[in-house]
């Protein structure tokens, strides 16, 4: 016996309850299907089993607590959910014996739509007007939000968010009465609706034509409506099992009248997986699952899905785990990577992520299916390609994804590229909208021109660029207080990727584009990539002058030395020490010399570097226009740096080229001062 608890937990015993032994102690949750908005990021939606309804951010906000972005959406443990593709404060989710909440979050009010409130306890199925399951579908029409759907043994219909309701189809399942007794008996009587039967499982409007509706019963029926629901059409297979549930109903976004099934009869142990294909409104189907075509004969089938930018790429959720196929079901491959083995019992597609749905294992994205739509999958091997990446959106949101999440969310430029091998040398460059190659990845990297490092492997390689071109330079060793010193932001716009692969050179696009949130625009981007540029250009100028300075320092000292040993004019050493202090003073106004180590900076007082490089680092951390005051800070730092620049060049004319008359007299070797 197993007992698993609302929160994931579970003990199994092995004697009648005498001792018990803890299977899983990592917070989990059960969810039956999964529903996207249109947000930025979207926000997935879920019910689950003992348990609220859940909505949580596909990514998460850069300072947000993951914790206190979940929130429940009405309902309860079991129903389908429905957002407003319009405004996701709009919600719509469902519950036991065919209520439906309709939730607006925006202006916190709640109200129960039902179509029809009958209490179910003691009563018998066949005394039920409404056979409601707790699973009864909830569809918004994807061509009027205000039109709703809910599904018992009919299709209902409400034109006003289910403020009214009409029932548009006939019984559309089996009806058989002998399947229509007390739901729950002999032992308890139940009334939530899980144990109806003879119900609407599936149900969809067709995104492409209105009033095309597919229903599919939880008895092995599937009808098709294809004039709003006013006469209905037997399309069911001939070789669906009889009287399987026909879970998910798929709409294939590729042609009209194409559409596929997922069928199972698992409670009476048919674990045969189940998915048919029709290209002609249901006059004809395919089983594209037979048992011995990849998914195994014991995998019974919840949900599959077409992708819709690709036609014929398929994916399939099964009882253990997930499978894809590229080529229309003819051969069927896992697709489980780092997903545990769970029952998968929704997924669909947004925005290229697979979004999955599991029971036990919480949901799942895979971020960007784009490698799959390039790459040929029915070839031998993969030949070296640079794939065309999808646009990379400069945000603040967080790299995190979820609780225990063993993948973070990326941000940045997600780059895919191919490789026969990885035995030749392969690098990476990305150029900016003027054809300047800003940052350069390497698997030998030069890192005197600071190329970053980029691992590879025969076959799919992933990269992602974190969209920052080269940052500040500074001298070996430097301390900051609280500058960060990384890359500078990209502007938003056309990048170009280069791979290069030995000889052999590959191009790509790359659009970069800011958050479809922000209000700001192009331009304010713009500024402040320019003004972040001219900061690195004096900060950088700075400790170009500090590095030059100490190496005239170090030159000047060894020509004192040279002259010592050499029992030259004692002039020179006098001179050499009256260089190296001027060096030693103007250092010590450039940067602060006394910094060693860790919290040194916070106990010296910042000096000229170290505020350009501050600045740098508040314009570069803003993601938005700069104000004034920074304007006027880079103006008051650089006219304090030309005072310092021209101190430097006082030291050159006056006091190092006369030192180096002394050493040509002497026949010592002459001090580069250029």
């Amino acid at each position: 016996v197993m007992i698993e608890s609302n929160d994931g937990g579970a003990c199994i015993t092995f004697n009648g309850g005498k001792s018990w032994t803890t299977q899983n102690n990592q917070p989990t949750a059960e969810f039956y299907r999964v529903t996207v908005d249109n947000q930025f990021p979207y926000r997935l939606y879920g019910a689950q089993q003992d348990n609220s309804t859940l909505s949580l951010p596909s990514r998460w906000e850069e300072t947000l607590d993951p914790l206190q972005n979940w929130y429940d959406v009405g309902g309860g443990e079991s129903g389908h959910i429905a957002v407003d593709p319009r405004n996701p404060d709009i919600i719509y989710a469902g519950t036991y014996i065919g209520q439906i909440t309709r939730k607006d979050r925006q202006k916190g009010h709640t109200r129960d739509v039902v179509a029809y409130p009958q209490m179910h306890d003691g009563t018998a199925t066949r005394d039920i007007k409404y056979r409601f399951q707790w699973n009864a579908p909830i569809r918004l029409s994807p061509h009027n939000p205000d039109v709703l759907y809910h599904c018992s043994q009919y299709v209902h219909r409400s034109p006003d968010g289910g403020r009214t309701w009409e029932v548009i189809s006939p019984d559309l399942t089996t009806n058989k009465d002998d399947y229509q007794n007390i739901p729950g008996e002999p032992i308890q009587h139940d009334h939530t609706g899980v144990e109806l039967y003879t119900t609407i499982f599936a149900f969809e409007e067709s995104p492409r034509t209105p009033g095309e509706l597919w229903a599919g019963s939880d008895d092995g029926l599937l009808h098709l409506s294809r004039d709003n629901g006013k006469s209905w059409q037997n399309i069911t297979p001939a070789n669906v099992p009889t009287e399987g549930t026909i879970n998910m109903i798929e709409l294939s976004a590729h042609a009209p009248g194409r559409a596929l099934i997922a069928v199972y009869k698992y409670r009476e142990n048919d674990f045969r997986p189940y998915i048919f294909l029709t290209n002609d409104y249901g006059k004809n189907w395919k089983l594209l699952t037979s048992g011995k075509n990849g998914i195994p004969e014991d995998y019974f089938v919840r949900v599959v899905r077409e992708d819709p930018y690709k036609k014929g790429l398929l994916y399939a959720g099964t009882e253990f785990g997930m499978f894809f196929s590229p080529d229309e079901g003819s051969n069927w491959y896992p697709f489980q990577l780092n997903l545990p083995i769970t029952p998968i019992t929704d997924m669909l597609i947004k925005n290229k992520d697979l979004v999955v749905a599991t029971q036990g294992r919480s949901f799942w994205i895979m971020d960007d299916l784009s490698p799959l739509h390039q790459i040929d999958l029915k070839g031998d091997k993969l030949k070296t390609a640079l794939l065309k990446p999808e646009t990379a959106y400069r945000t603040q949101l967080s790299n995190f994804r979820g609780n225990n999440a063993p993948d973070p969310a990326p941000n940045g430029a997600v780059i895919y590229f191919t490789l026969e091998n990885s035995e030749a040398k392969v690098t990476l460059k990305i150029a900016d909208a003027k054809g300047q190659v800003r940052r350069v990845f390497s698997t030998k990297p030069d890192r005197s021109q600071n190329e970053g490092r980029l691992n590879v492997q025969k076959g799919l390689n992933r990269f992602v660029w974190d969209l920052k071109y080269e940052g500040l330079d500074p001298q070996p060793g430097s301390f900051f207080s609280l500058a960060n010193t990384g890359g500078i932001m990209a502007p938003t716009g056309q990048h170009t990727l280069i791979l290069e692969v030995g000889e052999a050179s590959y191009t790509q696009p790359l659009k970069v584009a800011k958050d479809p949130r922000w209000t700001l625009s192009d331009e304010d981007l713009m500024a402040q990539y320019e003004l972040g540029m001219a900061i690195k250009t004096r900060f950088n100028a700075c400790h170009d002058m500090i590095g030059r300075l100490r190496t005239l320092r170090n030159q000047v000292k060894d020509a004192a030395t040279r002259s010592k040993e050499l029992g030259l004019n004692s002039e020179i050493q006098t001179k050499a020490r009256s260089i190296a202090n001027r060096f030693d003073q103007l250092e010590a106004k450039l940067i602060q010399t006394k910094n060693e180590a860790g919290q040194d900076p916070i106990n010296y007082p910042s000096m000229i570097d170290d505020q350009f490089a501050y600045l740098y680092s508040v314009v570069n951390a803003q993601d938005d226009r700069p104000n004034q005051g920074a304007y006027d800070r880079l103006e008051d730092l650089s006219k304090a740096l030309a005072v310092l620049e021209a101190e430097f060049k006082q030291i050159l004319d006056t006091e190092l080229v006369p030192f180096n008359t002394y050493l040509s007299a002497s026949g010592l070797t002459l001090i580069d001062s250029k």
